[in-house]
């Protein structure tokens, strides 16, 4: 396994310059690992295949109503520099409640469409 996955996480393991300029050798090697990764900065899953992804988010067990990202268990320093994107992330439709996340939801749903993408072809 990757060694930034094991001692920094997924989401970190994701920034590294390497995996920015080619994610790809990193997806490949987390799917044929596991089909699912505990992120524990991010205090979320990874999940490594369509058919699970898309199974999760049919899922209505599997909710969230606050942001998952902690850095508590990080350097001091570190947690500081991350604190801007701890505020983005209290932000994120994913993490609002049911009636904040329809309603910021019904204009993703509308740009990111089929039909918009045909247009913009």
């Amino acid at each position: 396994m990757d060694k930034d996955v094991l001692t920094k996480g997924v989401f970190f393991a994701l920034q590294e310059p390497r995996h920015v300029a080619n994610p790809y050798p990193l997806f490949r090697t987390l799917r044929s690992e596991a089909r699912f990764y505990w992120d524990f900065v991010l205090g979320g899953w990874f999940l490594t295949g369509y058919d699970d992804v898309r199974a999760a988010l049919a899922d209505p067990r599997l909710t969230t109503t606050s942001s998952p990202f902690d850095v508590s268990q990080l350097p001091s320093d570190l947690q500081r520099g991350l604190a801007p994107f701890g505020r983005v992330m209290e932000r994120v439709v994913l993490y609002t409640g049911a009636t904040d996340h329809e309603r910021l939801r019904r204009p993703l749903n509308r740009a990111f469409h089929p039909a918009s993408f045909e247009r913009l072809r």
